[in-house]
């Protein structure tokens, strides 16, 4: 029983997740974060995930893909000047912090990279690996337990 709740979670979390709109990513943070959706950090962390998807969405048609890259990368500027040192403060405890940013800011130019030398799939891996990275960076948020659960299964 455990398990097949585990699994509609999960499901529901990826049907909402993977949604193109971004009010349904706002609406998923206030569900996972109680009501913070208005957040300043959630809020970009949601428009990264977004913007993550359509890069991986995109990969394959390249002219596409790297204008998605490039709307990406802007955030995560916007994102990176204003978190990377001085991050919100339930995270300011988080020793891993500064790595955390440093992996993301690596794996958006594994992204980069892969996508000029055409690596579709080399370029869905990495996509994959920061869009769950980019979750990961709230998982020292205070949040009820069932959303903390919900978000570690949906992280699996």
């Amino acid at each position: 029983m455990n398990r097949t709740f585990s699994a509609l979670i999960l499901w529901a979390f990826l049907f909402l997740f993977a949604s193109p709109g971004f009010a349904c990513d706002v609406d998923l943070a206030n569900m996972l974060f109680g009501g913070k959706g208005d957040d300043a950090f959630i809020q970009t962390i949601s428009r990264l995930a977004s913007l993550t998807q359509s890069v991986g969405k995109s990969a394959e048609k390249p002219d596409e893909g790297k204008a998605n890259l490039k709307n990406l990368m802007n955030v995560w500027i916007e994102f990176d000047n204003r978190f990377s040192q001085k991050p919100p403060e339930w995270a300011s405890q988080d020793t891993k912090w500064t790595a955390k940013i440093k992996t993301l800011t690596d794996l958006i130019g594994k992204i980069q990279k892969f996508l000029e030398e055409t690596k579709i799939n080399e370029c869905h891996i990495a996509v994959t690996e920061l869009h769950r990275r980019i979750l990961q960076l709230v998982e020292t948020m205070p949040m009820p337990e069932l959303n903390r659960k919900l978000l570690s299964v949906s992280g699996t």
